[in-house]
């Protein structure tokens, strides 16, 4: 009777331990499973963004016809007219009915408080840019003009399948952090959708500036004063023949006595000495005893 008692003890202390080892198994492999859950869907989604990347790139390369591409220009000119302030004036109108504006402006005057000389740098849209080159060259003498063309088409089609994809990856990511239960899941996903919240800002921060080098252009104007040509006097007869005869009477003048002014100081300088040896030399001969 005490023999089958002890036995049926021993099994059951024996079960109670493989039970307890069972549990405290599926405990730990519970948790290992619910901590890497976020990670799990964080490098799924991570995959997936990747190939949409891979994808938007390859398609990026596509061939674009040449309406659709986008071209960067910019252009210089450097006029010079008799009436800087005129010629400012209407090239400020030019860029107005162009809806374009002055990005900067940098002028100089005269000693008389007179426009002398003003650079202008102004934007108007790209599918204005010939039309403003020939507009701003017609109001002076042409000196210079230059203009250069970059193709931007492979940037913005590039920023552009960047954002798409940055959006979507976003919003995969919030997605997930409205299902997470975990607090673990909750901190990993919302470290997360930061980093892809910032990537998305950049991104549209490139975008928004290579569309306005695509949608506008740069033109920068210098205009500066021509010196005043002399009339042409092709007049004759007597009074013709007095004028000339007094403007070349003025300047044999001018020119004798510049000539007088240059040679004075050394004509001072040598007569010195010499009226001194000639007072010496009478000073002499009135001292010497006249010959019998």
């Amino acid at each position: 009777m005490t023999r089958p008692s002890t036995t049926a003890r021993g099994r059951v202390a024996a079960l109670a331990v493989v039970a307890l080892v069972g549990l405290t198994a599926c405990s730990g492999g519970s948790s290992d499973s619910s901590g890497s859950a976020a990670d799990r869907e964080v490098a799924a989604e991570s995959g997936a963004g990747r190939s949409e990347d891979a994808s938007a790139a390859s398609a990026s390369g596509s061939p674009t016809s040449l309406q659709q591409r986008r071209i960067e220009r910019k252009g210089s000119l450097s006029i010079a007219t008799g009436d800087v302030a005129k010629a400012r004036a209407d090239v400020l109108d030019a860029a107005s009915a162009l809806d374009g504006y002055v990005a900067d402006e940098r002028s100089s005057t005269d000693d008389d408080g007179g426009l002398d000389r003003t650079t202008l740098r102004l934007v108007v849209p790209t599918a204005s840019f010939d039309e403003a080159m020939a507009g701003f060259a017609g109001k002076g003498r042409v000196v210079d003009r230059r203009q250069t063309a970059v193709d931007v088409t492979e940037e913005v089609v590039d920023v552009d399948s960047r954002v798409a994809s940055a959006r979507a990856s976003l919003d995969r990511i919030r997605t997930l952090l409205s299902r997470a239960q975990a607090i673990g899941d909750v901190i990993k996903l919302e470290s997360e959708l930061g980093t892809r919240q910032a990537e998305l800002e950049s991104l549209q921060a490139q975008q928004a500036s290579l569309r306005t080098r695509a949608d506008t252009a740069t033109i920068q104007v210098s205009v500066r004063r021509t010196s005043a040509a002399a009339p042409s006097d092709d007049r004759t007869g007597f009074l013709a023949g007095l004028g000339a005869g007094w403007s070349a009477l003025a300047a044999a003048w001018t020119g004798a006595t510049t000539a007088v002014g240059a040679l004075l100081p050394f004509m001072v300088a040598l007569g010195v000495p010499a009226a001194a040896v000639a007072v010496a030399v009478r000073r002499l001969r009135r001292r010497r005893p006249t010959p019998a």
